[in-house]
């Protein structure tokens, strides 16, 4: 009877043993899928951001080829913010200069800490504007 005991207490042993084990390897891939999921949003969250600066740095530079289109001699060379209140987010009229070969259009959008700049290059010719350079800068 004891022999019977003994072979049950070791057999229960074995049994708790390997379902804490299988529970253990479940919880650390669960936790692993769980890293990974949350990281995958942040960088979701980032590009969205990142997108959005963009976006609002363009806006701003939609707004200054309006200005331009109303008064052709248009300048600027001190930093202009524009609070979007929409999408919590701003656009910098950073500078409108002459430049070399025609107006010279610098940018920026600004959501959090995510900031993208844009460079213009723009003529008017016949109060017509032409872009000639519309590029993304680092």
């Amino acid at each position: 009877m004891k022999s019977f005991i003994s072979f049950q207490s070791q057999r229960s042993f074995t049994t708790i043993t390997s379902v804490l084990i299988i529970s253990a390897i479940i919880f650390l891939l669960i936790i692993g899928m769980f890293r990974t999921s949350v990281g995958e949003i942040e960088r979701s969250t980032a590009k969205e951001k990142g997108t959005t600066a963009l976006s609002l740095a363009n806006l701003c530079a939609e707004i200054v080829l309006k200005r331009l289109k109303e008064d052709p001699n248009y300048r600027q060379s001190i930093e202009e913010k524009i609070e979007i209140a929409e999408i919590e987010g701003s656009c910098y009229i950073l500078s409108v200069e002459d430049g070399d070969g025609g107006i010279v259009i610098k940018t920026k959008g600004e959501i959090g800490q995510f900031i993208k700049k844009i460079t213009l290059k723009a003529t008017i010719i016949n109060d017509k504007i032409e872009i000639i350079k519309w590029v993304e800068n680092d």
